[in-house]
């Protein structure tokens, strides 16, 4: 009795003993691998991933770089130079200046990727011919920018003609193709009439920048009546400074300004550095002119006049004690 219990025993240990190691041997042999094949299949979905989004951002870089390379200047300076000048010479012409020109100032930061030229544009021309310009620089597949612009107004407040000073940028990439043409007459026939729409479309009947006033008539020889017309009553006093905005600054090394616009008169004016101005009773002074706006001092207090705000919404400045 005492033989068959143990025999007993000795079998459900040993059968213990075989399941336990069958089931090591399974977790070993085949669910191990299993997950490792399912770990390795999401590594490489995440690697493809990877590579789709790598190739898709080639892609685009190549795009936009092949882009440029068309919009570049040709390789060779001297060519480029030429053509450019040329060019630059006949848009300004276009555009409507007079007595203008256009002087080379030769290459700038040349190394192994990049060439840049420079070019200095004088003339006199109206509001009109010079967004003329800008948009003629601007709708021209090139890469070339205006680095620098001053505007000066020519004669008295009547007139409504503008010197301008600007250098103009145009850069040369050294893997450009070699071409003998800048613009193809395609590209030109598009920039064209993307500038005659855009022209249609902001097109303004004068300059926001400019004091523009009707003459003063002559009162001539007529004799005044004896008698003095009747004394109206005077009306209340109206705050109109919400009406006085800047517009714009335009900054030099000689004499930086503020554009102004009334736009109860739609008067315009323009202001420098140490100026004073009297806008409907808010009187002050210009203390400086920058990218941003204009420093104002009233009543000894400074103020900060953001461009495209009214004068009545001027920040106070904290004291500098």
């Amino acid at each position: 009795m005492n033989s068959n219990r143990t025999k007993v025993y000795a079998l459900v240990i040993l059968g213990v003993v075989l399941l336990f190691r069958a089931q090591t041997l399974f977790n070993q042999y085949l669910l191990g691998p299993i997950s490792d094949r399912e770990a390795g299949v999401q590594e490489l979905k995440q690697e493809l991933v990877v590579q789709k989004r790598m190739q898709e951002k080639i892609g685009e870089l190549t795009k936009e770089n092949n882009l440029w390379l068309k919009k570049s200047l040709p390789k060779r300076p001297g060519m480029a130079a030429t053509l450019y000048q040329n060019w630059l010479a006949k848009s300004v012409d276009s555009a409507g200046f007079k007595n203008s020109q256009v002087t080379p100032a030769g290459v700038f930061e040349k190394n192994d990727v990049t060439a840049k030229l420079s070019y200095g544009v004088i003339g006199t021309t109206t509001f009109e011919g010079l967004r003329k310009l800008l948009l003629t620089l601007e709708c021209t597949p090139l890469l070339h920018r205006v680095t620098e612009m001053q505007i000066k107004k020519q004669g008295n407040e009547y007139e409504d003609e503008l010197n301008i000073s600007m250098n103009v940028e145009a850069l040369i990439l050294d893997s450009a193709s070699d071409r003998e043409e800048l613009v193809s007459a395609a590209e030109q026939k598009k920039a064209k009439t993307d500038i005659e729409k855009r022209l249609a479309k902001d097109s303004v009947p004068e300059s926001p920048f400019l004091v523009k006033r009707n003459k003063p008539k002559s009162a001539g020889n007529k004799r005044k009546k004896d008698t003095p017309p009747a004394k109206a009553p005077e009306p209340k006093p109206v705050d109109y400074s919400d009406k006085i905005v800047q517009v714009g600054t335009i900054l030099s090394s000689t004499e930086s300004e503020v554009w102004i616009v009334n736009e109860k008169t739609k008067a315009q004016s323009i202001l420098v550095k140490g100026q004073e101005f009297d806008f409907y009773g808010v009187k002050g002074s210009i203390q400086s002119i920058e990218a941003d706006g204009v420093i104002l001092e009233i009543d000894g207090v400074s103020y900060h006049w953001a461009i495209a705000e009214s004068i009545k919404q001027r920040q106070k400045l904290p004291n500098a004690n």
